[in-house]
């Protein structure tokens, strides 16, 4: 009996890291680092003004 044939074949050698992508990785990692420091320092509750839902408060549109 006759093996099948692959119809397409992908042969990848491994290659070392070039200096482009350790940059990236290391932009990346700045990155993600930035982000972590910022949201841990940022507070639990962030004070706004208080809504009203009286109805003279919203908007008129829908009563039109």
């Amino acid at each position: 009996m006759l093996q099948p044939t692959r119809l397409f074949e992908v042969e990848q050698s491994p290659r070392p890291l070039s200096w482009r992508e350790g940059v990236a990785l290391v932009l990346i990692l700045v990155l993600v680092y930035a982000g972590v420091r910022l949201a841990f320092g940022a507070p639990q509750v962030i004070a706004g003004p208080t809504i009203s839902l009286a109805p003279r408060a919203l908007p008129g549109c829908p009563l039109c």
